[in-house]
C-alpha cells in the first residue's frame, strides 16, 4: 500500500513551466492574456494565465476550479506573503500582484521559480 501523494512536486513543476511560458511567449498585465487570445496556449500571459496554460492548456481558467489548478496559485500567494480576499479569490489575488503598475516581468518569473524551488526543498504553504 502506498502513502499519500505529495502534490508539491507537481505544483513546483507547474510553476517552473509557467515561468518558462512567460519567457517564451511573453508577459501580460490586465487579464490572463489578451482577450482575443484567451484560449491560445501560445499567448502572452500573466502569472495566473501561464499557470492555467500549464494545467488546462489555455490562459483562460477552467470552467470549474479544482485543487489541481488552485494549489499552484495558493503556493505562489503564500510564497509572496499575500492573503486572498476570500477562498474564491485566489486568481484575483495573483492577478492584482501581477498587474501592479511597478511590477516587471523578471519579478514575476523569479517569483514563480523561487516558489517552485521552495516547494522542491520541502516547504509547504
Amino acid at each position: 500500500m502506498t502513502g499519500p501523494v505529495d502534490t508539491a512536486l507537481f505544483d513546483a513543476e507547474t510553476l517552473d513551466k509557467a515561468a518558462d511560458h512567460i519567457d517564451t511567449y511573453g508577459w501580460w498585465q490586465g487579464g490572463f492574456s489578451p482577450w482575443h487570445q484567451r484560449k491560445d496556449p501560445k499567448a502572452a500571459c500573466c502569472a495566473g494565465g501561464a499557470i492555467n496554460v500549464v494545467v488546462v492548456g489555455r490562459p483562460e481558467g477552467p470552467p470549474v476550479w479544482d485543487s489541481i489548478v488552485e494549489r499552484p496559485y495558493r503556493a505562489l500567494i503564500a510564497h509572496l506573503g499575500l492573503e486572498p480576499l476570500n477562498d474564491e479569490e485566489v486568481a484575483g489575488t495573483v492577478g492584482r500582484w501581477n498587474d501592479d503598475s511597478d511590477r516587471i516581468v523578471e519579478e514575476v518569473t523569479a517569483a514563480l521559480r523561487a516558489c517552485a524551488e521552495r516547494l522542491r526543498g520541502g516547504w509547504r504553504p
